[in-house]
């Protein structure tokens, strides 16, 4: 008997959740109607140079590598990263890092 307790609830579940997702499919074309756009587009798409993505690629590595130093290596690595530049700041910094 449990076994078709549990298989009545979890259709149940199911059937609730699908009536959500379908009201909010609704609500988000009925907002998008009002705006004037489509449905599928929410935001404006980013585009970045090759140049620019290796940049932030290098920006979050660094970033990454220096999170987990304490203030006074981190302090270490800013210093070089002002003198040397981003590639030699995370050398550093990696370096820094290994026990």
């Amino acid at each position: 008997m449990p076994r078709r307790r549990r298989a009545t609830g979890t259709r149940n579940i199911r059937r609730a959740l699908a009536s959500i997702a379908q009201s909010l499919s609704e609500l988000v074309q009925r907002l998008a109607q009002e705006r004037g756009g489509a449905a599928s587009r929410v935001g404006r798409k980013l585009t970045l140079s090759p140049e620019r993505r290796r940049a932030l690629k290098l920006q979050g590595q660094y970033m990454t590598a220096v999170r987990a130093l304490k203030p006074q290596k981190k302090a270490q690595v800013k210093a070089v990263r002002e003198s040397q530049g981003f590639p030699a700041a995370l050398a550093l910094a990696r370096r820094l890092q290994a026990p």
